[in-house]
């Protein structure tokens, strides 16, 4: 059953912002100043300062109510663009669909009961709940993902946080492979969370053998489990499967679940926790991760 969840959350800072407005004009080539600064949660004024200075910065190009990325700027400029030299793979899934990712964090965090060991995967959709792990008095943390290690490491107690080692992959900033599964099935948390890049037929899927073997291995240390997804996941291809929606004893999603999509999730038997967010767009997973 659908419970609807809210909570307003803007974008921290101009700059995140900003830098996500370039990533969002990359992927839709323009955008009315409207529909901009709802998907940001700030005010049509505080878009247009927005877009003045990027336009000044020479990334944007503004036209009567709208924007477009500037002609030749593939990836922006400075500190406000997505320099596809300088940003890793990860890094520009870290900045996408940003409010969207921290309502579902929160929502997800909630499910944390205080003593409790909490198990995380390394998707960016899961690591949004860092910020939130202190105040559910968790008992421990155990994750393969490098980047969560370093947030909340020194958040809980000494002894606390269990880092799970392997092959470092740099393109999702964690660790991977055998050595990661193996430890992995050595531990046990009450709660595991985990996210995925596909969606489908039930199942859900992943571009990368390893990952998608690791994140399996994520799932099984939890006596709960819980799936933090948003609704663009529930469509395109996948390659290696990671496990089954039925695998998991909740799923926390956005609202904007295309029919099809939301018979597949209460098809499942899990408890759905609907939350109440901007539409997410969908973002380019390249298929070495």
């Amino acid at each position: 059953m659908f419970t609807p969840d809210s909570e307003a959350h803007a974008l921290h800072g101009p700059d995140q912002r900003r830098q996500f407005v370039v990533q969002w004009l990359q992927a839709r080539g323009e955008g009315q100043v409207s529909e901009i600064a709802e998907i940001c949660g700030v005010s049509h004024m505080t878009m247009h300062r927005d877009l003045d200075a990027l336009e000044s910065a020479g990334v944007v190009e503004r036209f009567r109510g709208g924007a477009r990325l500037a002609p030749g700027q593939t990836s922006g400029l400075g500190g406000f663009g997505l320099s596809e030299d300088a940003e890793r793979d990860v890094e520009i899934r870290r900045r996408a669909n940003v409010t969207t990712k921290n309502l579902l964090a929160v929502r997800a965090a909630q499910l944390i009961e205080p003593g409790m060991t909490v198990a995380l995967d390394d998707s960016t959709t899961v690591s949004a709940m860092a910020a939130h792990l202190p105040g559910r008095h968790a008992a421990g943390m155990i994750t393969h993902s490098l980047a969560l290690l370093v947030q909340v490491g020194r958040s809980l107690p000494v002894g606390a946080v269990v880092g799970v080692g392997g092959r470092y992959v740099s393109a999702t900033d964690s660790f991977l492979g055998a050595a990661a599964i193996e430890h992995l099935e050595k531990l046990s948390s009450d709660i595991s969370f985990v996210s995925t890049t596909s969606i489908r037929s039930g199942k859900l899927y992943h571009p990368d053998d390893s990952a998608a073997a690791t994140k399996r291995a994520c799932i099984r240390v939890g006596e709960r489990r819980v799936l933090v997804t948003d609704s663009s996941k529930f469509s395109g291809p996948g390659m290696e499967m990671v496990a089954a929606l039925s695998d998991f004893d909740d799923i926390v999603v956005d609202e904007h679940l295309s029919t099809r999509a939301r018979e597949m999730v209460e098809e499942s038997g899990a408890r759905i926790h609907l939350v109440e967010a901007p539409a997410p767009m969908a973002v380019h997973v390249p298929a070495h991760l």
